[in-house]
C-alpha cells in the first residue's frame, strides 16, 4: 500500500473524529479542512504526476480558500451576537 494513501486515510479518520467529538464550531471547521486536505492527498497519490489531477486539486484549494473566508466571517458575526461558539448554545438560533 502506498504510504500517501495510508496517510490520507489516517488524516481523514482524524478529521472525522474531530467533527464528531468537537463542541465548538471552529474545531469542527478545522476538522473539515483536515478531511478536505486528506481527500486532496488521496487524489494526488492515485493520479501521480498527471496535469489533470494537479489542476483539479488547485480548483479544490481555490474553493477551500473561498470557503474559509466566508465561514470565518460568519463565525466572527455569530460570536459577536451570541458571545460563544459552543454548538449546543448555538442551537437556540432560529430563522
Amino acid at each position: 500500500m502506498n504510504q500517501f494513501l495510508l496517510l490520507s486515510l489516517i488524516l481523514f479518520t482524524l478529521g472525522l473524529w474531530g467533527v464528531l467529538r468537537s463542541a465548538t464550531l471552529l474545531k469542527i471547521f478545522m476538522s473539515i479542512e483536515v478531511m478536505l486536505a486528506s481527500v486532496n492527498l488521496f487524489i494526488l497519490s492515485l493520479a501521480g504526476d498527471g496535469a489533470k489531477s494537479s489542476v483539479f486539486i488547485m480548483f479544490v484549494w481555490l474553493i477551500s480558500v473561498a470557503e474559509i473566508s466566508i465561514v470565518l466571517a460568519l463565525f466572527i458575526l455569530m460570536y459577536r451576537k451570541m458571545k460563544t461558539m459552543d454548538v449546543n448554545t448555538l442551537k437556540k438560533l432560529r430563522w
